[in-house]
């Protein structure tokens, strides 16, 4: 895989670092499985969203 073309903006860095500590802290400290997958689900929304910038629904 080329990460030359991916798009690690800092924003999108800290939403993924968010949700990754939401996920662990659901997952293991609070017991909510539904919670913590929707968190991991949110996760691989935005790596896909950092690794393939041509498929984001914004306007240009």
């Amino acid at each position: 895989m080329d990460f030359s073309e991916a798009n690690f903006d800092p924003v999108l860095v800290s939403i993924a670092c968010v949700f990754a500590v939401c996920a662990i802290y659901l997952l293991f400290l609070r017991n909510s499985v539904m919670w913590g997958f929707l968190c991991i689900l949110a996760l691989v929304a935005v790596g896909i969203i950092m690794l393939y910038p041509e498929y984001r629904f914004v306007p240009q």
